[in-house]
């Protein structure tokens, strides 16, 4: 029996995406792949909701985290990072790794950014450029982007979200916000295998990114926007044609339900879940409704409940997988991802297994509560 996969990536693929793929290999530097290549930039900027550049390449999103760092910061040069989990972290340790002068305005995991606290950082530094993820997948938390966009603004600084468990599955408007680099993958919302990560780019940051030499020969993204220029529009490098075969599909699946209707959908499920895991009577780690992520839920684990004995039972009896914490949070938490190729009866599902597994483990849950507040909870 296949399984439902509820990660936070990778997630769920269509059938019609993985038949996609499986298309046989076509010449990189022909006019057929220009063809696939051009679509799936204009279906990208859709997404983003911008006017500006986008650059596909082969790699996870670190990849185009690390570009967009790499491609914009000379080694001495202060970068401000906002960490409130672990993948904030990572910007900032890429950002180190770059020889930059990192400075982290850091939060407690669970807790959102907050745009004060930006502001306060650059008013005592020369930073030029901010990190910033917009879901923190390791936490749940979905960050004010718009906000701290503001701020950067303010104070004429090119500012770098990560979108990659976000983009697709919550409201982010690069160009209306004035978000000037932002990053995606291709294995989250978008619902496509890994392979691939999306960097968006507008005129301001190109224009940095072109007085500066780039620490990386392969995550040099002007080389890639150069490229798209060429006849026939191409990548600088081989990319992974057959991921690019699934995700013009993904993104014309995308295009027809609609950008607003995806957002909603999962919002959603997301109300589904934390109705259903309230009522079961388990404690969600972001309580707040207002800044929890519409893409991810993440819950903590009663007193006495082995986190690799839950996840066990839960993927081997109920063929259900979720995802655990990570770092501090291993053992604390686990996480449900509700993106990708997933629906309503899956989160169902989903909630209703989590209270079979942890009666099972001798917790007093209330299952048919759950079923119940799930029912309201759709198309509330």
């Amino acid at each position: 029996m296949e399984k439902l996969v509820l990660l936070p990536g990778p997630v769920m693929v269509h059938e019609d995406v993985l038949l996609r793929s499986a298309k046989q290999v076509m010449n990189h530097r022909s006019e057929e792949f220009e063809e696939v290549l051009r679509e799936c930039l204009e279906l990208s900027r859709y997404v983003f909701q911008t006017e500006g550049e986008v650059a596909i390449i082969t790699g996870s999103g670190t990849a185009g985290m690390e570009a967009a760092v790499y491609s914009l910061v000379e080694p001495g040069e202060e970068v401000v990072a906002v960490v409130n989990g672990k993948f904030g972290e990572r910007f900032a340790d890429i950002a180190e790794r770059r020889g930059a002068e990192v400075i982290r305005v850091e939060f407690e995991w669970g807790e959102a950014a907050d745009p004060e606290r930006v502001e306060e950082a650059l008013a005592d530094s020369d930073a030029e450029v901010v990190t910033m993820v917009h879901c923190e997948t390791s936490t749940t938390v979905l960050n004010p982007v718009e906000e701290v966009a503001r701020v950067c603004r303010e104070y004429d600084v090119i500012f770098v979200v990560d979108a990659i468990s976000s983009l697709g599955g919550a409201e982010f408007r690069m160009d209306d916000w004035g978000v000037d680099v932002c990053v995606t993958g291709s294995q989250k919302v978008l619902g496509c295998p890994p392979g691939l990560a999306l960097v968006a780019v507008n005129d301001r940051a190109l224009e940095r990114m072109e007085e500066r030499e780039s620490g990386s020969y392969y995550l040099d993204l002007p080389k890639y926007l150069r490229f798209l220029k060429e006849d026939p529009m191409q990548t600088p490098y081989t990319p992974a044609v057959n991921e690019f075969y699934a995700l013009l599909e993904a993104l014309r699946r995308l295009k027809k339900e609609g950008l607003e209707n995806r957002w909603e959908r999962c919002r959603e499920l997301q109300r589904v879940v934390r109705e259903g895991i309230r009522a079961l009577g388990l404690e969600l780690f972001v309580e707040d409704d207002e800044i929890a992520s519409p893409t991810v839920t993440g819950v903590v684990y009663p007193d006495g409940v082995d986190d690799r004995e839950f996840r066990g039972l839960l993927r081997d009896k109920y063929d259900v997988v979720v995802a655990g914490g990570q770092d501090h949070l291993a053992g604390k938490i686990f996480r449900i991802g509700h993106m990708g190729e997933v629906r309503v009866r899956d989160m169902v599902t989903a909630v209703t297994c989590v209270g079979l597994a942890m009666r099972e483990l001798g917790v007093d849950v209330d299952v048919g509560a759950a079923a119940e507040a799930m029912a309201d909870a759709i198309g509330g």
